[in-house]
């Protein structure tokens, strides 16, 4: 019987012990603090985004006019300095073109044009406005109607996000230490971080241009002007303490 009244309290203590815990862990204070880091970086790649197109009378021609026109451009390109590879081909295709018109009776018709290729590319420089001039000078060699914009980027922004979040996660330790001390409470342990990567944006596009109004010659002072902005980027981290 005496056996049996002590098994009977071992088990009652440990059950009360157990409650005990139980109830200490879901009493913990917590305190959460998300860091924030803002980072300015100039650029120091300029992308020019090339599109030709042009329509002829059969699919062979456009075709053929599509090639000879790439041909030409790589060609140019070459003789400047440039490697055949540097120059990328983003999209291509031909497709058949119509337009609307009005018939003797008012009603409205497409009347077949013929086939009209379409050919975009790209081409990826370091920041230099004299290899620029001579790419732009080069596009006015390809027939048909060709458009171009720049874009300005940053090459490698693994440097920048690995910046973004050592000065997130600086961020959030400070800005917790205020808010402990300024409560008066202390921190202690770390219960969990919060970090969801995302796509920062690495590209900005502050100039557009259509061959045919630039006029017959361009020299590196037409663009000197162009002064892209530092790109800007933002990043967050949260962090959870254990306070008492």
């Amino acid at each position: 019987m005496k056996k049996l009244i002590s098994i009977l309290m071992l088990v009652f203590s440990s059950f009360i012990f157990a409650s005990s815990d139980a109830n200490s862990a879901s009493m913990m204070r917590t305190l959460k603090v998300t860091g924030t880091a803002y980072i300015s970086a100039p650029v120091d790649m300029v992308v020019i985004h090339i599109s030709n197109k042009d329509t002829k009378r059969t699919y062979e021609e456009a075709f053929e006019a599509s090639k000879n026109a790439l041909i030409k451009f790589k060609h140019e390109l070459l003789s400047k300095g440039f490697k055949e590879k540097d120059l990328k081909t983003v999209d291509f295709n031909i497709n058949t073109k119509y337009e609307n018109y009005k018939d003797e009776n008012g009603n409205y018709k497409k009347r077949f044009l013929g086939y009209q290729y379409s050919h975009n590319m790209k081409l990826n420089l370091k920041l230099d406005n004299s290899k620029l001039t001579k790419v732009l000078n080069s596009l006015k060699t390809i027939k048909g109607q060709s458009e171009f914009y720049l874009s300005y980027k940053i090459e490698n922004t693994d440097k920048i996000k690995h910046k973004l979040l050592e000065k997130a996660v600086e961020n959030a330790k400070n800005n917790s230490k205020i808010i402990a001390s300024a409560s008066d409470v202390d921190l202690k342990k770390i219960i969990s971080i919060d970090y969801s990567s995302s796509q920062i944006n690495s590209s900005v596009s502050p100039f557009r241009g259509e061959l045919k109004i630039m006029g017959t010659n361009l020299n590196s002072d037409s663009i000197l002007d162009i002064n892209p902005e530092n790109l800007k980027f933002e990043d967050t981290v949260t962090i959870s303490w254990e306070i008492n």
